[in-house]
């Protein structure tokens, strides 16, 4: 059932706004029509939580969540004062009408708190507690989306692999803290040198992985060159012998069939071996 749920708001959530906008309007008219044509003592509380729910948890903006509400509480108002008994006292309408609207109160004010937590949580899971990059979890998630979307578009892409030399000698001789930060400034440093689409992770230790969409070979080649480059001043910077990086890429060019990240990733690991093993702190 969770599984369920969960692929559901997966599915969702990657739909326009606009569609999705439509589709929770357009539930909440349908509950609010049947509401209508069924008897008064068959209650559909209940399902205008859906639609109100969707409307918190998959929006930003609050139109659609007012939209929602606004044809909610208009069809239960109607039915308060239209279908029931027209004997029936009119303190008993407004408790019970009231009780709705308190209802939907209480609902929106736990979901919206529920939305804020798990987001937080999701966002502290996401990314690296130490330099703020992405998650080895995060970079797989995101990973395999995007390669899911160059497989169906066939465009360029390319993973990168990156692993610092000589990091152990560094925190066996100086200690932990200039260790870390050594890897806060190196993620800094990666962060500021590309862009805003692509997806860099720390992976573990002193590992890190990079996902460049729309990248040619030229591309990353030029990219690559750069890189190492920015990254060089950092490195020095620290006072301990070998420190470099070594980098290892692989390009898929459009016309390349299906991929797999993990065979990508396999495959700019074997090729940043190829440099730590020969020359050390350069790419390939």
């Amino acid at each position: 059932m969770v599984s369920r749920f969960h692929a559901f708001g997966e599915v969702f959530s990657r739909l326009p706004a606009a569609i999705r906008g439509t589709i929770v309007i357009a539930a909440t008219i349908l509950i609010a029509a049947t509401d209508q044509l069924t008897p008064s003592y068959v209650s559909f509380t209940g399902y205008y939580l859906i639609p109100l729910f969707l409307s918190i948890w998959y929006f930003t903006g609050l139109e659609v969540f007012v939209l929602v509400l606004a044809i909610s509480l208009a069809s239960r108002l109607y039915i308060t004062e239209m279908v029931v008994p027209v004997d029936r006292p009119f303190w008993e309408s407004a408790v019970s009408y009231g009780s709705v609207v308190l209802a939907f109160g209480v609902f929106t004010v736990i979901v919206t708190m529920l939305k804020k937590y798990v987001h937080q949580v999701l966002e502290y899971s996401d990314k690296d507690a130490l330099t703020g990059l992405k998650s080895r979890r995060s970079f797989f998630s995101l990973g395999e989306y995007e390669l899911n979307r160059r497989n169906r578009a066939h465009y360029p892409l390319s993973v990168v692999m990156v692993d610092i030399d000589c990091f152990k000698t560094l925190n066996d001789t100086q200690g932990h803290d200039v260790g870390d930060r050594l890897l806060l400034e190196f993620s800094q440093c990666l962060m500021g040198s590309l862009r805003q689409v692509d997806i860099i992770a720390r992976l573990g230790g002193d590992e890190f992985a990079l996902i460049l969409p729309n990248a040619s070979y030229e591309h990353t080649k030029t990219l690559l060159g750069r890189l190492h480059s920015k990254l060089q001043p950092v490195l020095q910077s620290f006072d301990c012998a070998g420190l470099g990086c070594s980098i290892g890429a692989v390009n898929v060019t459009p016309e390349a069939p299906a991929v797999e990240l993990n065979d990508l990733l396999k495959r700019a690991d074997e090729r940043m071996y190829q440099v730590k093993k020969s020359t050390k702190n350069n790419w390939l």
